[in-house]
């Protein structure tokens, strides 16, 4: 005996999958059309949205060494991603970005905070935003945080490498273990005057 509704079943769920589908086609068609896809809109096996990020036109590495130990381990762990960036580009086009730095001179955000301690947003005298590290109690590794910088026209995705340390380094026997800063072009080559 043959069950009368089953094709109709199938029918209707090969329905509402189509549907699906063509609803994440829409969505992806009415953020184009409000503006929100103008940055970046990535669809996978058509049928997710992937975060939406602004596009970069160079990928910024910095690294820097902290501790997490110590009554003083607040005020040595500054994060100053736009005063980096500054001084970086400073060197590379042989002119003083960072002395000038004003508050709106390199618009900062952050992207992605750290894994193994809190990011804490500071504001300078000039009106700077800058971050202070407070890794976990004793935690030594590495750790990372992604800003997105504005500077000149240009966007940079600023990633920071931290170096975190259980003891404070002796400066007579301190080795450093971060790379040199690295500006890269999105396409993949290094910039003309990059470490690589």
């Amino acid at each position: 005996m043959r069950n009368r509704r089953g094709p109709r079943l199938e029918h209707a769920a090969t329905h509402r999958v189509a549907g699906m589908k063509a609803g994440v086609w829409m969505v992806v068609a009415l953020m184009g059309a409000i503006g929100v896809a103008g940055e970046s809109v990535a669809v996978e096996n058509n049928s997710s949205l992937a975060p939406l990020t602004p596009l970069t036109d160079y990928i910024f590495k910095d690294c820097g060494e902290l501790i997490s130990v110590g009554s003083n381990r607040l005020a040595a762990n500054t994060i100053d991603p736009a005063g980096a960036l500054a001084i970086y580009l400073g060197k590379k086009s042989k002119r003083d970005i960072y002395s000038s730095l004003a508050a709106d001179t390199i618009k900062i955000s952050l992207l992605e905070a750290t894994k193994h301690g809190e990011l804490i947003t500071k504001i300078g005298s000039i009106g700077r935003t800058y971050y202070v590290y407070d890794p976990e109690q004793d935690y030594a590794g590495k750790d990372n945080s992604v800003f997105m910088a504005e500077f000149e026209g240009k966007r940079y995705k600023i990633i920071t490498e931290l170096h975190v340390f259980s003891v404070a380094p002796v400066e007579s026997t301190w080795v450093n273990s971060c790379p040199p800063p690295q500006l890269i072009k999105v396409n993949g080559k290094p910039v003309s005057g990059s470490s690589q």
